[in-house]
């Protein structure tokens, strides 16, 4: 098998392909973009491709101008036409290991996973699945696994376990989210926390052991920060919130120095939104304005804080954020993560 550079001009895509793949060039394009062009195109004796359309469109997106392609001129016209459509039907018929892939997403640090198609967490919790579907029945199953491991007393009539105050004072720590944990040089002076997608960190949830090591380690964990979204249905949110606590109970009673994490739906402030969450103890939340009113942003966030009255607070947020923010709050400020990559690009 012979790999051969071809222009991109040179190449003709077969007219008649059922294959409708518009949808995934994107997330093919950033594949290309940070890890090369690593399957070859196949392309008859013409320059028609047989298989490998999506990489062609993903190819002319990012404007390159040649490609590698493999010439299949050992097959007739009948298997050409054939192997086309093996090759999109085999695609199909292929399935994920959920609880895997979620473990896999987790060894994960450096990387947007998003960029290449990757939201389990954001298709499930947004209802964009079946619950008779693998995705499903993978939810399903997985979240129960803990429900039986420990129960706690309730803080609540909404059944949320409840974490002790922690106050000790941290001094000037690094902060580092959990996808960032291989970068993580002293543990004793390193704050973890999970303001970051969902799939990042789901993991922990699964196997709650798994980091308990490290996370000792660590001089404090922010709460596992499941996201709650306005648009999900109250259910899913109480659920997200009874996960944080319990990890948050979890750890504590396994040596972990717990910082509670604030969070709630934007324009949802309801009875249970920090129920578990005691007051006066060091408090931790992300703040973005993106696509949001800023300034009802701010005035929830302060009435949040009221409620909670935490004896210290960090805020993730930008600098433009923290500006405004700091006209209304007293707090210190976690760097965001695309912050540090691109001064660590700079060094």
């Amino acid at each position: 098998m012979k790999i051969v550079t071809k222009k991109i001009a040179e190449l003709k895509p077969y007219a008649k392909n059922p294959r409708v793949n518009g949808g995934a060039v994107e997330a093919v394009a950033a594949s290309i973009r940070e890890f090369g062009f690593k399957v070859p195109i196949v392309i008859d004796g013409a320059n028609v491709i047989v298989a490998g359309h999506t990489r062609y469109k993903a190819a002319k997106v990012l404007k390159l101008k040649t490609v590698p392609c493999i010439v299949a001129d050992d097959l007739t016209d009948e298997q050409i036409r054939a192997f086309r459509l093996a090759d999109n039907k085999t695609g199909e018929l292929a399935t994920w290991d959920f609880g895997l892939l979620a473990d896999e997403l987790a060894t994960i640090d450096g990387l947007e996973m998003g960029d290449f198609g990757f939201e389990l967490d954001m298709e499930i919790e947004t209802g964009g699945f079946d619950w008779g579907d693998e995705r499903g029945k993978y939810m399903l199953t997985k979240n129960l696994d803990n429900f039986f491991k420990a129960s706690y007393e309730a803080a609540g009539s909404w059944g949320i376990p409840e974490t002790t105050p922690f106050t000790e004072n941290l001094g000037d720590i690094e902060w580092l989210s959990f996808g960032e944990k291989s970068n993580i040089r002293d543990p004793g002076n390193t704050g973890l926390h999970f303001f970051i997608d969902d799939y990042k960190f789901d993991a922990v949830w699964k196997s709650p052991d798994k980091w308990l090591p490290l996370f000792k380690e660590c001089a404090a964990v922010v709460a596992a920060d499941f996201s709650n979204y306005a648009d999900m249905p109250l259910a899913m949110q109480i659920w997200n919130c009874y996960r944080r606590q319990w990890l948050a109970r979890y750890w504590q009673d396994n040596g972990v120095n717990v910082i509670s994490s604030l969070s709630w739906a934007q324009g949802q402030l309801f009875d249970w939104s920090f129920e578990g969450v005691p007051s006066g103890t060091t408090c931790a939340t992300s703040f973005s304005c993106a696509g949001i009113d800023k300034e009802a942003a701010i005035d929830e966030l302060v009435a949040v804080v009221e409620k909670v009255e935490p004896c210290k607070l960090y805020i993730k947020c930008g600098k433009k954020d923290a500006e405004a923010l700091r006209k209304h709050l007293d707090f210190e400020r976690i760097e965001v993560y695309q912050s540090r990559r691109k001064n660590a690009k700079r060094a």
